[in-house]
């Protein structure tokens, strides 16, 4: 879990400190905001389902919705269509369970972000590349943390299971009153 604390600043911090330095603030913004979507969609469990929800998320969700919402940028009115349909195709993806669930969400928010303030940084190939290239400094962070600790998650279930049985245990041993 401590990793956990650390890698997420990283993830975003580091994107955004290489932009500073080099006084590209804006080109941050898009790695930064990879690096975020990695830490927000990783939820827990062992590190191969994990990381298979981070990628899904990162590319059906997040570089679809920003390669969608750059190509309608600045176009009126199909903005507005496109984005009414992906709402309703957001919510069809939201319906198949967790994961579908963000990224349903994500692909509406990027398409957002994409279509609006995202587009004015550089050339929209080059937002999704920067993106990209933040969500794959998360991924290798996130492989950094898995080669240091591969097996706490499942450690962490196989205790919390124990303490559960623990738990009924005391309860079945416990007199009625």
């Amino acid at each position: 879990c401590h990793l956990r604390m650390v890698r997420a600043p990283l993830a975003i911090c580091v994107p955004l400190g290489v932009a500073f330095a080099v006084g590209q603030v804006a080109m941050g913004l898009p790695a930064a905001l990879g690096g975020l979507i990695s830490t927000i969609a990783e939820r827990g469990g062992p590190y191969f389902g994990r990381a298979k929800r981070v990628a899904v998320t990162v590319i059906a969700g997040n570089a679809c919705g920003l390669a969608i919402g750059l190509f309608v940028h600045g176009r009126g009115w199909v903005v507005v269509v496109v984005v009414v349909l992906l709402a309703l195709l957001s919510a069809a993806i939201s319906a198949t369970g967790n994961t579908g669930s963000l990224v349903g969400l994500q692909l509406l928010l990027y398409a957002v972000l994409g279509s609006g303030p995202l587009a004015s940084i550089a050339p929209g190939w080059l937002v999704i590349g920067l993106f990209l290239a933040g969500a794959g400094w998360a991924l290798a962070l996130f492989a950094l943390e898995w080669a240091l600790s591969p097996h706490v998650p499942e450690q962490q279930s196989v205790a919390a299971a124990y303490r559960a049985i623990a738990g009924m245990v005391r309860a079945a041993a416990t007199p009625e009153m």
